[in-house]
């Protein structure tokens, strides 16, 4: 693989910012549009209306490593193509997965490239996205660590003809090439609509306690929204909630605090991750009891990160929404490459993955497989990053060096 060095550019840029990013705790955190699917023949990647929820995870492509072809991002004249991404902050599980499968995506198609953490900071991100502007590469990818904060560079550079791409929080600009996520509002309602499910199944009422991420970010109010809007009218209700701004120990000391008030509650919601910290809290209060026991706390968040997965895996906690930094560079990635690469535009702007409750025995089964393709899992059971597959992403064809000849003539 080869890596871009990026020289040190210093720049001054007053803005005024407004975090909204994603991923701030160890524990992944969070996080719009239609989607895509390349058609057939090589062509545009099309964007058809979100398909039904799948049951099964998506699987690996036919050659599961490089089925793009060795060298596919070179040019005509057989240097490699550039390119840069700054993502919010690699110290949080979810990024960080998202970065380096970024980063193996681009050494398998022999890309030239170059990460770059924000460590959640909104200034670097923009310093950052200067510093595109000068060195000029074939493709920028964002995990913005402020939606505002980005749009100055990100506009910059797609005057500049730098194509950008970006994943997960996203720069408040329509003047992008193409975006990708899984909505907060979908994952909300699919937490909600589970624990009605679950409930109404156990023939009980459920009262549930809200661990929140935090209040001031979009992220925190549109799936709390949707919970909210998915259990209404049934018999479920949130009794209680605080702020817990997607850490362990602040969920643990709420749920502490919550259980010991109402030792009546009898279900968790988290806004993402926070699992492991309300599991701590029960087994502290003696309120720990397995799935299917009649004294077992309901259990469910959005994120699969790996401390998720193995609560779930082990019968502690029920279920997690989908959210995949996985699904989310594979997809953009290769949307990104049928545009760069092979000349293809892209028919819409605002992509979504689909998300649905991943539940216990989806987890025994992904863990059962040799390569797993829920990105918790993967971490889990220690799997290389070389080792992943590219996916079968049901959204976008994988670009092959024979679409490339029949687009671009090389």
């Amino acid at each position: 693989m080869k890596k871009l060095m990026i020289p040190s550019i210093m720049a001054v840029l007053l803005v005024s910012m407004v975090m909204v990013g994603c991923n701030p705790a160890p524990e992944p955190t969070p996080s719009t549009p239609s989607t895509p699917s390349t058609p057939s023949t090589p062509s545009t990647p099309s964007t058809p209306s979100t398909p039904s929820t799948p049951s099964t995870p998506s699987t690996p492509a036919a050659d599961p490593l490089n089925p793009f072809g060795a060298d596919f991002a070179t040019k005509p004249d057989g240097t490699p193509m550039r390119s840069v991404l700054s993502i919010i902050h690699m110290g949080g599980a979810w990024s960080a997965f998202a970065g380096h499968i970024w980063e193996t995506y681009m050494g398998r198609v022999g890309a030239e490239y170059s990460l770059h953490d924000a460590q959640m900071d909104a200034g670097k991100m923009v310093s950052d996205l200067e510093d595109f502007l000068i060195i000029e590469p074939d493709m920028v990818f964002i995990q913005a660590a402020d939606g505002k904060a980005a749009i100055p560079g990100v506009e910059a550079l797609m005057n500049a003809g730098i194509p950008v791409f970006s994943w997960d929080v996203l720069p408040e600009t329509d003047n992008i090439v193409a975006t990708v996520n899984h909505t907060d509002p979908a994952m909300g309602k699919t937490a909600g609509e589970f624990l009605v499910a679950e409930f109404d199944q156990m023939g009980k009422s459920g009262r549930v306690f809200t661990c929140q991420g935090m209040l001031s970010m979009s992220q925190t109010i549109e799936r709390n929204a949707a919970f909210l809007e998915a259990i209404e009218g049934s018999g479920v209700e949130v009794v209680n909630e605080c702020e817990a701004s997607w850490r362990d120990e602040n969920c643990a000391n709420c749920v502490e605090t919550a259980f010991t008030a109402d030792p009546e509650l009898n279900a968790i919601f988290t806004h993402g991750g926070m699992l492991n910290g309300a599991v701590e809290a029960l087994r502290g209060l003696n309120l720990l009891y397995p799935v299917g026991d009649p004294n077992h706390v309901v259990c469910v968040t959005i994120d699969e990160g790996q401390a998720t997965c193995e609560l779930i895996r082990d019968g502690w906690a029920d279920a997690v929404s989908k959210h995949s930094p996985y699904d989310d560079v594979d997809y953009m990635t290769k949307v990104a490459l049928w545009y760069v690469v092979c000349g293809q535009s892209v028919a819409q702007k605002r992509l979504e993955q689909g998300t649905y409750p991943i539940t216990h025995d989806m987890i025994l089964e992904d863990y059962e497989r040799e390569l797993p393709q829920f990105w918790g899992v993967a971490l889990s059971k220690g799997i290389d990053y070389s080792e992943l597959p590219v996916l079968d992403n049901q959204y976008v064809e994988t670009p092959t060096l024979a679409d490339r000849m029949a687009l671009a003539g090389y």
